[in-house]
């Protein structure tokens, strides 16, 4: 690879011609090495150690561009295989924000209820899948102790409302959604 006259001065070099020995610069090689890591002696010049180093730091940044490329493809591939897991699960999976806000409905949940995913993700509150009450119990127990532990809501019996406004039996589990120790959905 070639590097620019810009990058290389970047890493100190004069680039005017002249002569310029490490020894101009720094008294001793472990000196002169702490700030350009291939000298090997004080006669090296210092444009060459700068393009050593402007190698280097290039070389680096590729790796770390490298790295970005090869996580966000992991990244992408988990979110996938997730996204697939919550649309194949045989039951309704219904998640929602902080605000009661639906942001998660899969297909299952589609069947059950009879709304599709675009009528309600971001645009209906979760307590309309409830009866009257509903909603405000399934988080009271969810936020007790005494129901599978603070953020959490063992199997319980309860019941759901269609699109239609009839009453579903539901067998219910649930669980707060937690990032950085603070719930989130």
């Amino acid at each position: 690879a070639t590097y620019g006259p810009s990058i290389i001065a970047t890493h100190g070099a004069i680039a005017d011609g002249a002569s310029h020995p490490l020894s101009d610069y720094f008294a001793t090689l472990v000196a002169a090495q702490a700030v350009y890591p291939h000298a090997n002696a004080l006669t090296n010049q210092l444009d060459w150690a700068a393009c050593q180093k402007a190698q280097d730091a290039a070389g680096e940044a590729e790796a770390q561009a490298e790295r970005a490329t090869h996580m966000a493809a992991e990244l992408r591939k988990t979110k996938e295989f997730l996204e697939s897991l919550i649309e194949a699960s045989v039951d309704a999976i219904v998640a929602a924000d902080l605000t009661g806000t639906i942001i998660l409905y899969n297909k299952c949940a589609e069947r059950i209820y009879g709304h599709k995913g675009e009528e309600v993700i971001g645009k209906m509150h979760v307590s309309k899948l409830y009866p009257e009450g509903g909603a405000k119990e399934v988080m009271r127990r969810i936020r007790s102790s005494d129901w599978g532990g603070v953020g959490r809501l063992d199997t319980m019996r309860s019941f759901a409302l269609d699109k239609e406004g009839n009453r579903i039996p539901t067998s219910l589990s649930a669980a707060m959604i937690y990032e950085h120790g603070q719930p989130t959905a």
